[in-house]
Parts: structure tokens; sequence; C-alpha cells
């Protein structure tokens, strides 16, 4: 475990009273560490509190999950994390210790599809030819991804399934990693959330995209279908957006004036041009929406997720 402390101001105030943990269910260095330490001093400035990021990364970020869970509902704990370890990872626990139920989401700070890109110099230069090669059924077409127990796994297997296709899947530790051997031709392809790196690689022509997630296009991307409009898919409703959240949260039932405060200290921090600079302003959403809407969003999620587990199942007896 590492933990930093991040210097806020005397400790007077509406916060007063005790530091804010901050915990990030990830290495430190990963995505979602990166966007915690970015935003940890403005809302220790704003919360006139010491912010302390701890991560706890074990066990796909269950650890993590369960300890904001877990933790007193006084405000003082307060969890970063990306949908997989809270919506896909309990999916795939034999007890389920916790729920999104449990979580009071107090806004999402950072927003990114889940895109399918390969090498620039890669004969596949389309998400049609890179399908059409997977249906050929050989050579085995490979797509690195995170793995089975995260949303670009379950994009992998949902892309399987409405393609009627075969690509392989390829885990990989990190998306530096996927990134390093899509580039080397070590997978045809990967299927990674977006962040600013693979971003820049894309507009400097080191990496091709081939398709990315969310109903609409990103305006901030190359023009590429979507992933459904890759597989000439049309009916959304019932479907996922394929748009990975990064939120902040804090234990459920911890008091309409304490989620008020935090939540707000939250909006007013991803408004600031440092904090935008650092995660990256094409990811911060221009809008907030509320926690119920937010738990909406996440058991549409967890519902598609749970036919994908039930599907993969039932094919693979």
């Amino acid at each position: 475990m590492t933990a930093g402390c991040v210097q806020a101001s005397d400790g007077s105030g509406p916060s007063a009273g005790g530091d804010v943990d901050l915990i990030v269910p990830a290495e430190a260095g990963d995505p979602t560490d990166t966007v915690a330490r970015a935003v940890a001093p403005c809302l220790a400035d704003r919360l006139r509190v010491d912010v302390v990021v701890r991560n706890l990364p074990g066990d796909n970020g269950v650890l993590g999950n369960q300890a904001l869970v877990d933790a007193d509902r006084d405000g003082h704990t307060l969890m970063i994390s990306s949908v997989s370890p809270t919506v896909v990872t309990p999916l795939l626990l034999p007890e389920r210790t916790y729920r999104v139920e449990d979580f009071s989401f107090l806004g999402v700070v950072r927003s990114a599809p889940v895109v399918l890109f390969t090498a620039a110099d890669s004969p596949v230069d389309s998400a049609e030819s890179l399908l059409a090669a997977a249906q050929a059924g050989s050579p085995p077409v490979t797509v690195a991804n995170r793995g089975d127990k995260t949303v670009e796994g379950y994009t992998l297997w949902l892309l399987n399934f409405l393609a009627e296709t075969r690509l392989e899947s390829a885990p990989v530790d990190s998306d530096a990693e996927i990134l390093r051997g899509v580039v080397a031709g070590d997978y045809a392809a990967g299927l990674v959330t977006l962040t600013p790196e693979l971003l820049s690689g894309i507009r400097a022509g080191e990496v091709r995209l081939l398709a990315s997630g969310g109903l609409q296009q990103p305006t901030y991307l190359p023009e590429v279908p979507t992933i459904y409009e890759a597989v000439g898919y049309r009916s959304f409703d019932a479907m996922p957006d394929l748009v990975i959240d990064t939120a902040f949260s804090a234990p459920d039932y911890v008091g309409d004036a304490k989620y008020t405060e935090l939540s707000s200290a939250l909006s007013r921090c991803l408004s600031t041009d440092n904090v935008q600079r650092d995660i990256g302003a094409e990811f911060v959403p221009a809008d907030q929406i509320g926690a119920g809407e937010q738990r909406a969003r996440y058991w549409k999620l967890q519902r598609s997720v749970r036919l994908g587990l039930n599907m993969a199942e039932i094919e693979g007896r």
C-alpha cells in the first residue's frame, strides 16, 4: 500500500475535524490513480482538510471498494474508482460482499469510451476488416485487453456475440503494455478505455482507431463507427453505452448535508484549469448527473454484463 498526503489549509472551516482518506482501488500510476492525484489537491483546498491518497489495489479492486463500504459514514472516507471493480467484479465473486446501492456517487471526474485500435502500419484498416479476418478463422486474431473481469473484456465478448465471430482474448496487465504490444505487432488490436496517452498516439498517427464506445461518436476522435455500428447493430435501448465513468464515491447514507458539501467541492474542482489539464479536458464531463441517475447507468451495465456472463457460460458448455 502506498499513501500520499496532499497538504491542505489549516483545518478550519466546515470540514474540520479529520483528514479525508481517498481510496484508490488500483496501483500507483494506474490511470485511476493519476486522476485521483490530479483532483486531490483542489479537493483538500476546498474542504480545508488534508486528503490522504491510499492505494488499495488488491483482488481486482475488491479490497478498495470493500474498504469504502466498511468505512464510517462521516464523509472522511471517499473513493475514486472506475466502473469495473465497482460494477463488474462483484458479479464474479462467489459471494457478493457489496452492491452498487452501497455507494453514494458524488460525481464523475473522467468519462472515456472503450476503443478498438490497431497499429498504424497494420494491414487491418477498419473494424470491419478486423472482424472479417476473425471470421476467416486462420490465423487467430488476438485482441489485447485487461481481462474478463473488466468492461473491456465484456466488450470483446459482446463484439464476438453480435458479429458472430471469434476474436481471441489476450489478457494484459496494463493499458500501457497493451499499447506497446499492439504497436509492436504482438496483437492484432487492442481494446481499452481511452487514455490521454492513447489519444495522443491516435492524433500523432502512431495507432489507428477502428471503433469507439458511446452511442454517438465523441467529437474529439477521428471519424470512425461506434462499436455497435461496426457490427451493424442499431437497437441501443437495452445496451450499455460502453463509456467508462471514473467516479468519486462516499459510503451510502452519508447524509444530505455532507453529500452536498462533498459533491459541490468536487464539481468546483472539475471546473478548474489545473484539474482539467491534468485529467485531460476532453475527458471531464461538461455536466454532472445525480447519484440516482449514476446508479441507474451502473445497473444497466451490470444487467448487460450479467447477461453476457450467462451467455458465455452457456456457450462454454
